[in-house]
Formats: C-alpha cells, sequence, structure tokens
C-alpha cells in the first residue's frame, strides 16, 4: 500500500474516533434538555421575548438586546432566542442549548489550528473526547448558559487566534471577534488586555492603539450599559481564600476540593513552564490562549470568592480545567510523538467517568422539571427560578399568553381524578 494511502487512513480513523464522542454528545443533549426554562432563562430569553414583542422600533430593541444581565452581557443569547422565535414562532429551549453547544465544535476547531496539528488527524480525539464530555453539563444541557458560557470562549480563543497571524484582514477579524466575545459574557473584555500587552510586546504600535480604541469604545460602551440585576460579586478579604478558589476553579474537572486544588496548582505551573519553554513557547495562539484562561480564573477568584471556595467546582466553570488541560496536551503534541497514547488514554477514562457521574444528575433536573406541573388554586409546581414560583408562573402565563413559548403537553392541567 503506498505511504499516501496509509497515511489517509490513519487521519481516517482519527476523524471517526473523533466523531464519536461529538455524536453522542449532541444526542445526549437532545434527548435530555427538557423544553423548559431554567434559572436565569426566565429573565435572559423569556422576558426578552416579552419586551421584543413590545417594542417599537430598533433603538428599543438594541437596548434590550445590550442590557446586561447582572454584571454579564448577553446580547448573542439573546439574539439567538430572537430569531428562533422569529423563524420557528415559538422560542425552544433544546434548540437554544443545542445552538450554544455548536460553539463547543468552533472552540475545538479554533484550538486545533492554534496548535498547528490541524493535518494531525490522530491529534484530534483527546480533544474531542475532553471537550465533548459531561463535567461541565450544568451548560450544556442549559439553554442561556450554553449560549454564553461557550460563545464568549469560542469568541476570546478565535481573536486571539487572530491576533496572532499579523495579517490585516486577521487583525480586523480580531477586533470584530473580541468585541462578539465582549458582548456574550463578561469575561469576554479580559481579551483585550491581553491583546494590547502581546502587541506592544510584538511591536506592532500601529495595532496596538487601534487595538487599545476599540477597547475603549468597548469599554465604555459595556459599563454604560444599565443592568437588569446588580452585579452578583463577592470578593474575599483573604489573600489565601481567593488563590484557594483560583487553583480549585483551574482544577475543578474533578469533583473533590483536594484533588481539583492540586490539579489547578500543576496545571498553572505547567502552562507557565511551556509558554517560556523553547520548544513550546513560540506558539503564540497557544500562549494566548492560556493566559485567557488563567486571567479568567482570577476574575473568577476575585468576584466569586465570597461566595465560598467550593463554589469553584460548580459544573459550569469546569469547562475551563477542561480546556487548560487540553492546552497543555496540543503543547505537547506538536513537539512529541509520544503523548498520544496516554492522552487518549486520560482523555477516554475521563470522558466516559463524567458521563456516569453527570448524566445522572442532568436526569434527574429533567424529571424534576417534567414532574412541574400546573395545578388548579395552586399556580406552577416545582419549576426553578430563583425569585419564586409565583414569579415564573406570571412569566410563563403571559408568554403563553402571546404564543411565545407554550410548555411541553405533560405540564397541562392534569384531569380529575375519578370519584
Amino acid at each position: 500500500m503506498p505511504k499516501s494511502d496509509i497515511v489517509k487512513s490513519i487521519d481516517g480513523i482519527g476523524y471517526f474516533i473523533a466523531l464519536i464522542p461529538t455524536t453522542i454528545f449532541f444526542v445526549t443533549v437532545a434527548r435530555h434538555t427538557p423544553n423548559i426554562p431554567y434559572g436565569d432563562d426566565y429573565d435572559a430569553i423569556l422576558v426578552t421575548l416579552l419586551r421584543f414583542q413590545q417594542a417599537t422600533g430598533w433603538r428599543e430593541i438594541i437596548l434590550l438586546i445590550t442590557a446586561r444581565h447582572n454584571e454579564h452581557c448577553i446580547a448573542l443569547c439573546r439574539i439567538a432566542a430572537i430569531l428562533d422565535y422569529l423563524v420557528f414562532g415559538k422560542v425552544n429551549f433544546v434548540r437554544l442549548a443545542l445552538y450554544g453547544d455548536f460553539f463547543l465544535v468552533g472552540i475545538a476547531m479554533v484550538m486545533i489550528r492554534a496548535a498547528g496539528v490541524w493535518r494531525q488527524a490522530m491529534a484530534w480525539p483527546p480533544v474531542f473526547l475532553t471537550l465533548f464530555g459531561l463535567r461541565h453539563y450544568e451548560s450544556e444541557f442549559w439553554a442561556m448558559a450554553a449560549l454564553s458560557n461557550y460563545a464568549v470562549i469560542f469568541f476570546s480563543f478565535l481573536a486571539v487566534y487572530f491576533l496572532t497571524q499579523e495579517k490585516q484582514t486577521c487583525f480586523l477579524a480580531a477586533c470584530l471577534s473580541a468585541t462578539a466575545g465582549s458582548f456574550s459574557q463578561a469575561n469576554g473584555i479580559l481579551v483585550f488586555p491581553i491583546g494590547l500587552v502581546s502587541l506592544i510586546w510584538w511591536k506592532r504600535y500601529p495595532q496596538a492603539l487601534v487595538w487599545l480604541a476599540v477597547f475603549s469604545m468597548i469599554a465604555f460602551a459595556y459599563f454604560s450599559i444599565p443592568s437588569t440585576d446588580g452585579a452578583h460579586m463577592t470578593p474575599s478579604t483573604r489573600l489565601s481564600a481567593t488563590l484557594k478558589f483560583f487553583f480549585i476553579f483551574l482544577g475543578s474537572v474533578s469533583d473533590s476540593p483536594r484533588h481539583a486544588l492540586i490539579i489547578g496548582a500543576i496545571a498553572a505551573v505547567t502552562v507557565t513552564v511551556l509558554a517560556i519553554w523553547p520548544k513550546t513557547g513560540s506558539n503564540k495562539p497557544l500562549a494566548l490562549i492560556s493566559a485567557f484562561i488563567l486571567i479568567t480564573a482570577l476574575a473568577a477568584a476575585a468576584g466569586r470568592t465570597g461566595f465560598g471556595t467550593l463554589t469553584a467546582l460548580a459544573s459550569r466553570y469546569s469547562i475551563y480545567s477542561t480546556l487548560i488541560l487540553t492546552t497543555i496536551y496540543l503543547s505537547l503534541a506538536k513537539t512529541s510523538n509520544y503523548t498520544f497514547l496516554p492522552a487518549i488514554f486520560l482523555a477516554c477514562y475521563f470522558c466516559i467517568r463524567s458521563y456516569n457521574q453527570e448524566l445522572p444528575k442532568q436526569i434527574d433536573r429533567y424529571e424534576m422539571l417534567h414532574r412541574a406541573h400546573r395545578q388548579e388554586g395552586s399556580g406552577y409546581v416545582g419549576l426553578f427560578y430563583p425569585p419564586s414560583e409565583q414569579t415564573a408562573e406570571r412569566i410563563l402565563a403571559t408568554a403563553e399568553a402571546l404564543m411565545i413559548y407554550r410548555l411541553p403537553p405533560s405540564h397541562k392541567n392534569p384531569e380529575p381524578a375519578p370519584k
């Protein structure tokens, strides 16, 4: 068999292995995501659509889309909800979750491209097995979280990748991507100071000035936008607690605080060493991706430690722990031929373990929401919305009356029991 045919066969195996966890993941999400709002879905999606129907002009629509949700600007989430409603006539939370989860594919592609292993198909499977596990299931099955948490990562990674390419068109793409990331979630704006320092370090001064100008406009617009609620930030006065949160955040692929602390400390040291090691430090895109993850972890630690260090183990945060480990693997995959076997073994273990641990939790949530029902005289029972079930009832009743959204059939008034 010619050598080219052997290479194609090996590449085909790599693509096929990468496709398996991706397919299983999207089938699982489509099957176990309830078409029922959960938590922030009420304000971020249903209330947005109610106000969209009442808007009388483009100015109101733009203000509605860009309004901050707590400390976050979730414009992309709101745009996705509005487009889904306009296309299909009623919003569907399963579709919205899937839209958000597709950003995971984009994240994997950007990281592979940034690592320079685009044509090494056998380097792909560990990336997809790791990213398409269920450790961060709270984001994967939750419409608002998927559209915000994954979009900000995708656009931020894309921005730093384009920023390293030096072409004018790539610089423009970097500016647009950074802007999109900033209006996906709060930590997206962190890509601007990372990019500014990098451009100055690379002595690309004219582009640094343009980047600073864009950053200034985005920051001014961002902090001028009124918030629908106060910022949910509770810093700690103890440095030790903040550092503990930082390392647990980076190691939250494990749900054990002790193990997460150790994994996070090792990961932080490893990416720092890789950034200055001659063999791997020359990879600018991966270095900037690592910087974005580390600074996001610092920002989370600075703003959330007051809620308790165990908050860092929240499933929705563990995507950053997954990404930092993926970055370490990709940094080594380009320079060594001996990383694939241990990486594929660990990635398979991580993926299978995440399904075993996290899928039952999502099934419980799915069943909890589907058991929620409307009882005559007592309103909605069992729907999760932080302020109160009465608030959820009012929002749902208005959305149904305006034909924006309708609960699944199982939530209709139950038939009276026979006497």
